[in-house]
Order: structure tokens, then C-alpha cells, then sequence
């Protein structure tokens, strides 16, 4: 484990044409201590001096800062400063639960209340696509995947690194009504074309998810895709067979 001292600096200014009045300003500047990570200075600014400054918790236990003006301004300044103390590991030690080493598993009732929304993905970008192939993709062993087809916009996914023996379970996909269909391979995005499956997880005629595994071809690669239900929530399994 190695000790690091870190200093943060952040400002942000705000000018205008003329004199205007503020409304309540909410700052979220100062982080979470935890295990691995001490708060050992702060310094905050604000230009002009606010008429009332407070701390709070949100929700999410986060510190914030709410601020509240009296006076006009041409200009709005926030100037923050933090020296930390982050204890760092090589590695984070995550470990996998054997209940989830096999398909399909379900979360606890507990696991799904906690999740929620989380779930569920709400708007696709293309740059978060190919920021998130830099993280799933396969190490080699046999692997485990998750997608959940219940969104309310259809995504594409990317995985790289789909060896043999790896699955891909997707959610929500109905049991005798969901259909899927193999796309010509060498689709998907500049550099991670390859095989793709579309999804019609039933509960529409549009297509849900669309899956490519860069790199491999349903002319070379083989493909088991198996439906069910385990734990009240539908899912479609796609393992690698070779």
C-alpha cells in the first residue's frame, strides 16, 4: 500500500455584462473520508461573500455547500482547495461471489432494491460505447457478462475478449416471445467490428439491444443462446462454445 498526498484546486468564475442578482448555489467540493482516503485540509472562497453559507448532506451522504446572495455582482467566483491523503493498493481486491461464477444466478431481493434504476440504462452514446470496451472485455477465464434489454432506447454493446466457455446474460429478454437474429458479420463501431446479435427482448416490434462481439465471426466462432427464467426476471444466455 502506498500513502499519497494530494492537492486538489478547482475555481470556476462567472462574469457578466452588468450587475445581477444570485440565486442559491449548491457545491459539491469536498469528498467522502473513507478507509483509503483522509481529508486533512480545506479552503473554500467565494466571491462576493455569500449572506449565508451552509453544509448539508444529500441523499447520497455527499457534504454540500449551499450558498445564498444578498447582493449583485458583475462577477461570481468559487475557489476551492483540498489536501487528501489517499492510501493506494495496486490492485482492488473485488471478490466474486460463487453463487455468481455460474448461469444464470439472480440478485437477492435485497441486491434489486439496492440496484433499482441502476439497472437500467436510459439514453445511448456512442462515446460511452467505446469508453466502456476499454473495460468489458474478457481476461480470459471463463467470464461472466451482464446486459439488461429492458431499457427504454435501444443500445449497442461491445464485448472484447469473448473467449470460449465466457457467457453474456441479458435481462429481461421474455421466454417464447423475445427473438434474436445474427447480423452480417463486421458490424459495429471503427475498430471493434465483428459478430452481432439483435435483440428483441418481446416487449416491442423494434429491436432492443444490439451485441457485437469484436473480433470473432459466426462463420468461426459458435454460439449457444439459451432462454429462461430464474428468480421471477427472464434472461437470454449467450455462451462462446468455441
Amino acid at each position: 500500500m502506498t500513502r499519497r498526498r494530494l492537492v486538489v484546486h478547482h475555481a470556476t468564475t462567472y462574469r457578466y455584462r452588468e450587475p445581477v442578482a444570485f440565486g442559491e448555489h449548491r457545491m459539491m467540493f469536498r469528498p467522502r473520508a473513507s478507509h483509503d482516503l483522509s481529508l486533512l485540509e480545506t479552503r473554500l472562497e467565494i466571491r462576493p461573500e455569500p449572506s449565508a453559507l451552509r453544509w448539508i448532506h444529500d441523499e447520497f451522504d455527499n457534504s454540500v455547500v449551499v450558498a445564498s446572495f444578498d447582493a449583485k455582482a458583475a462577477e461570481l467566483h468559487f475557489e476551492s482547495s483540498l489536501t487528501l491523503e489517499h492510501f493506494e493498493v495496486a490492485l482492488p481486491d473485488y471478490a466474486l461471489e460463487s453463487r455468481a461464477r455460474t448461469f444464470p444466478f439472480a440478485y437477492s431481493g435485497e441486491e434489486l432494491s439496492n440496484l433499482g434504476e441502476a439497472r437500467r440504462r436510459r439514453h445511448a452514446d456512442p462515446a460511452v460505447e467505446a469508453w466502456i470496451t476499454q473495460f468489458l472485455g474478457a481476461d480470459g477465464g471463463a467470464d461472466t457478462f451482464f446486459l439488461d434489454a429492458g431499457n427504454s432506447r435501444p443500445t449497442w454493446d461491445t464485448l472484447v475478449n469473448f473467449h470460449p466457455r465466457d457467457m453474456l446474460t441479458i435481462w429481461d429478454f421474455m421466454q417464447g416471445v423475445g427473438t434474436t437474429k445474427w447480423l452480417a458479420d463486421g458490424a459495429g463501431a471503427s475498430g471493434y467490428q465483428g459478430a452481432t446479435l439483435q435483440i428483441n427482448a418481446g416487449a416491442g416490434s423494434s429491436p432492443n439491444e444490439l451485441v457485437t462481439f469484436a473480433g470473432l465471426s459466426t462463420q468461426t466462432a459458435q454460439f449457444d443462446l439459451t432462454s429462461g427464467t430464474t428468480g421471477g426476471l427472464d434472461y437470454l444466455a449467450v455462451t462462446r462454445v468455441s
